[in-house]
């Protein structure tokens, strides 16, 4: 399967905390679109594809939300609930979103542009 957990940088210190990235230095394409999905309902499921030609980075900046990968050989399942992690995933990989805590966000910076969304906001 191809994905890759790793680590966003990121800075705390009295202030706060910091994370951040930046397309073709630490992730390995250049970001095209950036998306965040918000305002979903615990337990609600959504589904993406990654197209053979993209490439993303998912992150979940506040909340909890469980990331079920499937290359149509095999499934795993990844929990994102810290915004200093980070899961890029290569092309060809569906991915449901199982969100586990109520106003959790997902934020997805993809390396292609977005061709369009069905009437649900579903990428297509």
């Amino acid at each position: 399967m191809k994905y890759e957990v790793i680590n966003i940088r990121t800075i705390e210190n009295e202030f706060g905390g910091l994370s951040f990235f930046e397309g073709e230095h630490d992730i390995p394409f250049a970001i095209k679109h950036l998306c965040c999905i918000y305002k979903t309902d615990e337990e609600r499921k959504r589904t993406f594809y990654t197209d053979a030609a993209s490439q993303l980075l998912m992150f979940c900046p506040y909340g909890e939300v469980e990331v079920i990968l499937n290359d149509g050989l095999q499934q795993e399942s990844i929990v994102l609930d810290n915004p200093a992690i980070g899961l890029l995933l290569q092309n060809g990989m569906w991915e449901k979103l199982n969100w586990r805590k109520e106003k959790s966000v997902v934020c997805v910076a993809v390396s292609e542009l977005l061709k369009e969304c069905n009437v649900e906001g579903e990428l297509v």
